[in-house]
C-alpha cells in the first residue's frame, strides 16, 4: 500500500496536469483580500491586538490557560515575504509576544520551490496573516507554507493537508466562482474534502468587494464558497480604548451571497437550496495595527477575519483536546442551540445588495464570536450545579425534572435552565412560600431561567404562612389565602356587590367566632390558622326596560333597599336610564315617574308602584302640548292655576293652562282649580278631543264677598270666615272695614261659616255674589263697651289735667 505522503504527491501529480490543462495558471486572478492604511509616523493608533482581545472576549480563555499550546495553524500564500524576520520580531516585541523563532513555532515550507519574485501584496499578506495569528494564539505553532506563485496555490493547500500536522488552515485569498469551469472548481473543491475528512478546520476570506465582487453581476468567491470551508465575512468594530465591546456593522466590503456551483450544506438554514456565503464574521473594517516591510501600518478587510477565526480555532482545538472541532457544523449547531451566548449578532450594514438582519444574513453569516462563550460551547464543556434548601423536602423542578433536594446535575455551557421549586405539606392550614434563590441564582422569582455558564450551587429559601379563610367573599365565593407568620392583615370588602341577579349588601366582618364588626375592613395579625366571615344581607337586582321611550330618556324611582354596614334598610331614589339597574329588597315596593322632552315631545311615564323583581317594564307615553283656553260667567278670560286631565293611556295635573296629552287621542278635563285652593270649579267632566281642545272652555267661577258686622253697621275685624262648597271649603279673615272676598269660586249655592269672638254662625243656601251677615258676639259687644268706658275716662282725664292748670295761672 502506499503511505498517505505518497497519495498526496501523486494528487499533487495529477492536479498539476489538470491545472495545466485547463489553463487555471493564467485564466484565474487571485485576489488578496486587504487594505493597508500606510502609518506617516512610527507607531500604529489603530486597533492594537489587546483590543481585539479584549472586544471579542479572548481573555477569559487565556486566564483559563488556553493560548493555543499544542496546535498547528498552517497560512498558506505565495511568493512569501523577504523581511519576514524582521518584521515579526518588531510586531512581537511591541504587543509583548513570545518571539517568533524559525524552525520552532514558525515552520516555513517551501514544497514546490522559491521564488524569484516578490510582489508587495504578498509581502504583507504574509506578515499579516502571521500577525494576525500569532497575536491570538500565541502559543500555537504557525506553518507558513508559501507557493512560488499564484497558480500553485491550490497545490499548496493540498500538500499541507496531507503532509503537514495541522488542525487549521488559513486562506486570506480567492476569486470569483465565475473565473472556473464547472470541472475546474469540481476537481480543486476535492482538495477541501479530503480537509474535512481528515478534521483540519479551513477558513478563507470571503472577499472584499461587496455582493458584486468587482463584477457585474452577483457572485461569491471561491474557495469561501466550497461546503467543506468556513467563509468569514466583515465588520466594521467599534470598541472603547481598552478594548471594550461597544457595537459592529456589516462591513460594506464583506463578500456574500448565492453560490451558483455548490448546493447548502445541511447546517445552513432553509433560506435558499445553494450554498451561502459567509458562514461567520470578524472584524474587517476597522483597521488593526501590522508591523510589515519595516513599517507600521493599518490593515483591513477579511484577510484579517480569516486568520483571526483560524486563530480561535487553534484555541477550540486545545480546549477540546482534539482536531477540527470547528466546523461548519459545529458553528451552525452552537447558534442553533444557544444564539447571542456565542455569537454577536450583526443588525445593521450591507455589503451592496444584501442587508445584516440580527440572524444569519448574507453579509455577516451567523455573526462574530464571543470567544469564551462559543469555545465551552463548540468544546461541549459540563458544568455541575447543586440544588438545595434549609427546609427538609423540597422539590425542584430542573427543566421539567423533579428531584427532591439535596442533589446536583451537570449541564452543558449556555444550556438555558428553567427552574422553580416548593414544600410540599399535608396540612392544609399551613404552608411554606418561596422567597429566594441564592447562590449561582439570586432571583425573588420562584419560576425562573437562566444560562450556565459556570459551576455553582443553588440554595432555595422558604418561610412559615398560615392559611386565612375568608367566607362569602362578594357575598358567595370563598377564598383560602396564606399569610406570614406574624403578618398585620388587613382585608377588606366593596359595601355592595352583585351576581347572578342577585345585590349583596355588607353588614359587617366577623374574625373567628367573634361578634360581627360593622365595618368594610378588618387589621389583625396572623398568628394561626383562621377564619374571616363576610356577612351579608341579600336582595335583588331590578333590570328595567323602557318602551316607546326616546334615547337618553330617564326614569325617577323610589325604592327600599339595605343600609351597609347596619341591619337595616332606606328608601332612596334614584334616577335610571333604559337597561338600568339598581338593588332593593326582595318583595318591597318601587314606584317610578317621569318625563322626557325632545324635539316638541313630552314622553311621559304614568306614576306607578310595583312590587320589587327581576325586571320592571317601564312604558312611556309619546305627547304633544295642548293650550286650554278658559273663560269665566261674565265671558272674561280665566287663567287656572292646577288643571286635571285623563286619557286612556296617561293622567296628568298642569300647574296653568296648557296642558300635555297623547298624540290624537282624546282626553278628558276632569277638574281646574284656582290659587291652589282646592275648589274644583268645573261642575261636569269635559271631553276633548285633538279636533275642538282649542275652543272656549267656560267655567263657571265667580267672586263672592262677604261682610260682617254688628248693630249699628260696626265692622268686625278679624273673623274667621269659610266658604263651603260641597265637601271643599276655603277660609279667609276680614280686614279692617268687616269684608273678606273668595275669588274663582264656583258660581253656585255655597254656605258660610263665620267665627268670631268666641260665637259661632253658619249659613246655608246662599248665592249671591256679596253677602252682608251682622251679628252681635257677646264677647265682641264687652270689647265695645269695655272700650268705649276707657276711652270716655280718658276724656276726662285729659280734660281735668287742663281744667287745673287753668286755675292754677289765675
Amino acid at each position: 500500500m502506499c503511505s498517505i505522503a505518497m497519495r498526496g504527491y501523486l494528487f499533487l501529480l495529477l492536479l498539476a496536469a489538470v491545472v495545466l490543462s485547463s489553463g487555471i495558471s493564467h485564466g484565474v486572478q487571485i485576489s488578496l483580500n486587504l487594505h493597508e492604511v500606510p502609518m506617516q509616523i512610527g507607531y500604529c493608533s489603530d486597533l492594537s491586538p489587546s483590543q481585539i482581545q479584549n472586544a471579542y472576549g479572548f481573555n477569559y480563555l487565556y486566564n483559563s490557560g488556553i493560548n493555543g499550546y499544542g496546535q498547528s495553524v498552517a497560512i498558506i500564500v505565495a511568493q512569501g515575504d523577504p523581511t519576514l524576520n524582521s518584521d515579526l520580531a518588531t510586531f512581537d516585541s511591541q504587543y509583548g509576544l513570545p518571539p517568533m523563532v524559525n524552525g520552532s513555532n514558525l515552520i516555513i515550507s517551501t514544497p514546490f520551490g522559491g521564488s524569484s519574485f516578490n510582489s508587495m501584496n504578498w509581502t504583507i499578506e504574509t506578515a499579516l496573516d502571521i500577525e494576525v495569528v500569532h497575536s491570538l494564539a500565541s502559543q500555537a505553532r504557525i506553518y507558513l507554507v508559501i507557493a512560488p506563485n499564484d497558480s500553485w496555490l491550490f497545490n499548496a493547500v493540498n500538500y499541507t493537508i496531507y503532509n503537514l500536522p495541522v488542525q487549521t488552515i488559513s486562506i486570506s485569498w480567492g476569486a470569483s466562482e465565475q473565473d472556473y469551469s464547472n470541472q475546474q472548481i469540481q476537481f480543486i473543491n476535492d482538495i477541501f474534502d479530503a480537509a474535512a475528512t481528515k478534521h483540519i478546520s479551513v477558513f478563507a476570506a470571503s472577499g472584499d468587494n461587496g455582493a458584486y465582487n468587482g463584477l457585474s453581476t452577483l457572485n461569491v468567491n471561491f474557495p469561501a464558497s466550497s461546503q467543506y470551508v468556513i467563509g468569514v465575512g466583515g465588520t466594521s468594530l467599534s470598541t472603547t480604548s481598552s478594548g471594550g465591546y461597544i457595537s459592529e456593522t456589516a462591513w460594506s466590503g464583506s463578500g456574500g451571497g448565492y453560490s451558483q456551483m455548490f448546493q447548502k450544506p445541511s447546517p445552513q438554514p432553509n433560506i435558499s437550496s445553494y450554498r451561502m456565503v459567509p458562514d461567520v464574521a470578524f472584524n474587517a473594517g476597522t483597521p488593526i495595527c501590522a508591523y510589515v516591510n519595516s513599517a507600521w501600518g493599518g490593515y483591513y478587510g477579511t484577510s484579517v477575519a480569516a486568520p483571526s477565526w483560524s486563530a480561535i480555532s487553534a484555541l477550540v482545538d486545545q480546549k477540546a483536546d482534539g482536531s477540527g472541532v470547528v466546523s461548519i457544523k459545529s458553528l451552525y449547531d452552537a447558534y442553533y442551540s444557544v444564539g447571542s451566548i456565542s455569537f454577536n449578532p450583526i443588525t445593521s450594514g450591507n455589503n451592496g445588495y444584501y442587508y445584516a438582519n440580527g440572524g444569519y444574513n448574507l453579509v455577516t453569516g451567523l455573526g462574530t464570536p464571543k470567544v469564551y462563550a462559543l469555545a465551552q460551547v463548540l468544546t461541549k464543556a459540563s458544568y455541575n450545579i447543586s440544588f438545595s434548601s434549609l427546609e427538609s423536602g423540597v422539590v425542584f423542578e430542573v427543566n421539567g425534572l423533579n428531584r427532591t433536594a439535596p442533589f446536583s446535575m451537570n449541564f452543558s455551557y449556555g444550556e438555558k435552565v428553567s427552574i422553580s421549586s416548593y414544600l410540599p405539606s399535608n396540612n392544609k392550614s399551613i404552608r411554606y412560600a418561596f422567597t429566594s434563590y441564592s447562590g449561582y441564582l439570586n432571583s425573588t422569582n420562584n419560576t425562573s431561567q437562566f444560562f450556565v455558564n459556570g459551576s455553582g450551587s443553588i440554595n432555595a429559601a422558604f418561610k412559615l404562612q398560615f392559611a386565612v379563610r375568608e367566607i362569602n367573599i362578594n357575598g358567595s365565593e370563598n377564598a383560602t389565602v396564606f399569610e406570614d407568620t406574624g403578618h398585620n392583615t388587613i382585608l377588606s370588602s366593596p359595601l355592595r356587590y352583585s351576581s347572578g341577579g342577585k345585590s349583596y349588601s355588607l353588614v359587617g366582618i366577623r374574625v373567628g367566632n367573634g361578634v360581627i364588626s360593622h365595618t368594610d375592613f378588618v387589621d389583625f395579625t396572623v398568628e394561626s390558622p383562621m377564619e374571616v366571615e363576610f356577612v351579608w344581607l341579600i336582595g335583588d337586582i331590578v333590570n328595567f326596560t323602557f318602551l316607546g321611550a326616546p334615547s337618553g330618556a330617564t326614569a325617577t324611582v323610589r325604592y327600599t333597599d339595605y343600609v351597609p354596614l347596619t341591619n337595616g334598610t332606606s328608601t332612596y331614589t334614584s334616577t335610571v336610564d333604559n337597561r338600568g339597574e339598581i338593588s332593593s329588597v326582595t318583595g318591597s315596593l318601587l314606584s317610578y315617574s317621569g318625563q322626557y322632552y325632545l324635539s316638541g315631545y313630552r314622553y311621559f311615564i304614568q306614576p306607578a308602584t310595583v312590587e320589587s323583581s327581576n325586571n320592571v317594564v317601564i312604558n312611556f307615553v309619546k305627547e304633544k302640548s295642548y293650550d286650554l283656553n278658559f273663560a269665566a260667567a261674565d265671558n272674561s278670560s280665566v287663567y287656572p292655576t292646577l288643571v286635571y286631565v285623563t286619557s286612556r293611556s296617561a293622567n296628568g295635573t298642569f300647574n296653568n293652562s296648557t296642558v300635555w296629552a297623547p298624540i290624537n287621542e282624546d282626553f278628558t278635563l276632569r277638574e281646574v282649580f284656582f290659587d291652589n285652593n282646592g275648589l274644583n270649579v268645573l261642575k261636569n267632566p269635559i271631553q276633548l278631543s285633538p279636533s275642538n281642545y282649542s275652543g272656549i272652555i267656560p267655567l263657571g267661577i265667580s267672586t263672592v264677598s262677604v261682610s260682617v258686622k254688628i248693630y249699628l253697621g260696626i265692622p268686625i275685624i278679624g273673623a274667621k270666615v269659610e266658604f263651603i262648597y260641597g265637601n271643599t271649603s276655603i277660609s279667609n279673615s276680614t280686614g279692617a272695614t268687616g269684608t273678606v272676598t273668595f275669588k274663582n269660586v264656583p258660581d253656585s249655592d255655597y254656605g258660610i261659616t263665620i267665627g268670631a269672638y268666641g260665637s259661632g254662625y253658619a249659613y246655608q243656601g246662599l248665592s249671591g255674589s256679596s253677602e252682608s251677615f251682622e251679628i252681635n258676639p257677646f264677647m265682641y259687644q264687652l270689647y265695645i263697651i269695655v272700650a268705649t268706658i276707657a276711652l270716655v275716662i280718658l276724656v276726662f282725664s285729659l280734660w281735668e289735667v287742663r281744667h287745673r292748670r287753668k286755675r292754677s295761672r289765675l
